[in-house]
């Protein structure tokens, strides 16, 4: 689409599976919300977790990492962001709603247009992740779409309901079941909708 912004960073510093960096989802995932809030003022975010972000109740940013084969502590960063189209999702029921940043803004937007922003906040971002995660983590829960909502999740194969109780000191996803209190480090987890 023309007017997607869709683009891939290889960041060379990030280890997934020490603490710090099993925070690198979050950290991009906020690193991109704060660019759009600070192009975009004064347009709110939200994030579903562990690194989508919402705007005016649909989706409006993707972001998917992976590890790079051979290339210790690298991590692909692939980042999506409807900004002035989005997807036609309408034949799939199980789809999320989504929004596009120019119908939001009510103004006509270029995808390059947020490429220097995002790509420099989420740089900046992970440069200080160390020295900055109560900062990030602050940031991922004032924006927590999933904070005091029923959810299901998955876990492996386990699957599972609860309330979402927010985010912990870890960046893992906190529900409550019948059953105790879960922790998501990885697996999906989605609202549910009643009605």
């Amino acid at each position: 689409m023309e007017d997607t912004l869709t683009f891939s960073l290889v960041l060379t510093s990030s280890d997934l599976t020490s603490p710090v960096g099993q925070l690198t989802g979050l950290a991009v995932g906020v690193a991109v919300a704060n660019a759009i809030e600070f192009e975009l003022a004064p347009l709110k975010t939200r994030l579903k977790w562990p690194n989508d972000v919402y705007v005016d109740g649909g989706k409006a940013a993707g972001i998917l990492l992976e590890t790079v084969a051979g290339i210790p502590r690298a991590v692909a960063v692939g980042v999506g962001i409807n900004v002035g189209s989005r997807p036609d999702l309408q034949g799939d029921p199980n789809a999320s709603a989504v929004r596009d940043l120019s119908s939001c803004t009510g103004r006509k937007l270029h995808r390059y247009d947020l490429l220097s922003p995002v790509v420099e906040q989420i740089i900046d971002t992970i440069a200080n992740l160390e020295a900055n995660i109560e900062e990030l983590l602050a940031g991922f829960r004032q924006r927590c779409l999933l904070n005091q909502q029923t959810v299901t999740f998955l876990i492996g194969a386990t699957s599972g309901q609860g309330l979402c109780r927010g985010i912990g000191p870890h960046g893992e996803l906190l529900i409550e079941t019948d059953e105790g209190l879960k922790r998501l480090t990885s697996g999906e987890a989605q609202r549910v909708r009643i009605g």
